[in-house]
C-alpha cells in the first residue's frame, strides 16, 4: 500500500495546504506502480525537497509567532524581488536568517 498527500503526512509545511504535495505524490506514486517499482515511490519522497523537515521547523516558528512578531518578521519584506526582500530582511534581522531563508526556499519550490 502507498499512501500520499496529506495520508501519507505530506501537506505543505509552510502553509498546512496539501494539493501541490498531493497531486505529486500521487503522480510519483502510479509511475512507481505502472513501473514495476514501488520503493521507487519511498525513495523519490526521501530526496524530496518537500520532505525536507527543516521547513517543519520553519512552519512551527511562524505558527507560534504573535501578531505583532509576525509584523516583524515580514517589516522588510516590501520590495518587489523575493531574493531583494529576502537580503533585506536578513540585514535588519540576522538572527531569523535560517527563518527567511526557509520562506525563500518554500516560494522557490512553489508554496
Amino acid at each position: 500500500m502507498l499512501l500520499v498527500g496529506d495520508a501519507a503526512g505530506m501537506p505543505n509545511p509552510m502553509t498546512a495546504g496539501g494539493l501541490r504535495t498531493a497531486f505529486e505524490s500521487g503522480i510519483r506514486a502510479a509511475e512507481s506502480i505502472v513501473s514495476g517499482k514501488p520503493e521507487k515511490y519511498e525513495s523519490w519522497w526521501k530526496r524530496s525537497k518537500t520532505a525536507d523537515r527543516r521547513f517543519m521547523k520553519a512552519h512551527a516558528a511562524l505558527s507560534s509567532m504573535s501578531d505583532e512578531q509576525l509584523s516583524e518578521f515580514s517589516r522588510y519584506m516590501v520590495h518587489k524581488g523575493v531574493w531583494v526582500n529576502g537580503i533585506h530582511s536578513v540585514i535588519h534581522n540576522p538572527r531569523q536568517t535560517w527563518l527567511y531563508i526557509g520562506c525563500l526556499q518554500a516560494l522557490r519550490h512553489g508554496w
